[in-house]
């Protein structure tokens, strides 16, 4: 028992290139019909596709140079024919049913078979009385004095709740030519940085954490010079909370003054 190899390469649409143990050979057509070449000579086979049935002939190469070339195109000519034909009849397209196409059905027509159609019960008609507007009289027209009066009362009421609730403006400059209202020490907000010092001179820098009090040494209208560890530096009022321990001293009427 003997081993077979047989490899087939599509090249493009109608040609394809075979390996087989024999050698290698060329072939031209589509399903039902090829011409193959190879070595030994050229092979035409023709078929029904899906059947089984199929038709070979193949002619030597030495055959065909001893006999005429009329007979042996014409016979090569007859077979391509045939499978043209063959292939065209059982093409893909040809083949297909029309399973795929669903019967159209008539909406609102009767049966033939003589049933009579459904009647429909006839759809109820909804009937809306519109509701009876009350006649304008002088009294719905316009409000009682006293109404107007509550009304006006509640107004009032109202505007001095919100002028209560919004927060007083503070303005920085007047705080800055006013020492006494600057409070002695102060929270910080976020962490600042402070320069390390040894007998006087800086050999570093050092972080004080927020939530830290530190005290006021002196304010410039946007700045705060602030102390802690016998360090200094100058940091913005927005970074603590002077402004806040302004506002409570101005409205408690506390002045810390200048310790």
């Amino acid at each position: 028992m003997g081993f077979r190899f047989y490899r087939r390469v599509r090249l493009f649409p109608g040609a394809r290139l075979n390996f087989s143990k024999g050698g290698i050979s060329f072939s031209l057509g589509r399903r039902g019909s090829w011409l193959t070449f190879g070595k030994r000579g050229t092979r035409a086979t023709v078929g029904i596709p899906g059947t089984g049935l199929s038709y070979s002939e193949s002619s030597p190469w030495k055959a065909q140079q001893s006999q005429p070339h009329g007979s042996c195109l014409g016979k090569i000519f007859v077979v391509l024919l045939v499978a043209g034909v063959i292939g065209a009849i059982f093409s893909p397209s040809n083949t297909k049913t029309d399973s795929t196409q669903q019967p159209q059905t008539q909406v609102g027509k009767p049966a033939l078979s003589g049933s009579l159609p459904v009647q429909r019960p006839p759809e109820k008609v909804e009937t809306r009385v519109a509701p009876v507007s009350q006649p304008v009289t002088p009294h719905t027209m316009a409000p009682s004095l006293p109404a107007q009066r509550q009304d006006i009362a509640k107004a009032s009421e109202v505007k001095a709740q919100v002028e209560v609730s919004e927060p007083a403006k503070l303005d920085l400059r007047d705080v800055a030519k006013s020492p006494y209202l600057w409070p002695n020490e102060v929270r910080l907000k976020d962490k600042v940085t402070f320069p390390a010092l040894s007998n006087g001179k800086v050999i570093g820098i050092f972080d004080v954490p927020a939530g830290t009090t530190v005290k006021v040494l002196t304010f410039d209208g946007q700045r705060v010079e602030i102390s802690y560890s016998k360090s200094t530096t100058r940091v913005f009022a927005n970074v603590t909370d002077f402004e806040e321990r302004v506002l409570h001293n101005q409205n408690q009427k506390s002045y810390p003054g200048r310790r």
